[in-house]
């Protein structure tokens, strides 16, 4: 069986949105790696709880290995438009490879949000504990 195909507990979900610390900075990590298109929706749903809580976030996205569906990706930028653009302050995303670019771009156009693309976790990290 696909690892992808397997749907995760709500403790497993909640899991995968946490906040971390890098260089003294605190980040609100988005962890989609590796999720089937319906684990990916409730990993945004548990995001959502915290962009209704806090204001300027900063936030890492780690896409790795992970491909949104159309639902998905209307479901994002509906939340894009209406909260997470407004409530986040610096924005970065890992794992965004070809179609993955050109659907980000998208969704930035349409929501406003200035989610930006790195390489690797470590590279993305920097970027925003910079201030």
């Amino acid at each position: 069986m696909d690892p992808k195909d397997v749907t995760l507990t709500p403790e497993e979900i909640a899991s995968r949105v946490r906040f971390i610390e890098h260089k003294g900075i605190r980040i609100l990590y988005i962890d989609s790696k590796d999720c089937s298109w319906g684990n990916m929706i409730a990993v945004l749903e548990e995001a959502m709880k915290y962009f209704r809580r806090y204001h300027n976030l900063r936030t890492l996205d780690d896409f790795r290995g992970a491909f949104a569906t159309k639902e998905y990706i209307e479901l994002a930028k509906k939340y894009g438009k209406e909260l997470i653009s407004k409530r986040r302050s610096k924005a970065a995303a890992i794992g965004i490879v070809g179609i993955k670019k050109i659907l980000l771009d998208a969704y930035n156009a349409f929501t406003s949000d200035k989610l930006v693309v790195h390489k690797t976790m470590e590279e993305a990290l920097d970027y925003l504990a910079k201030d």
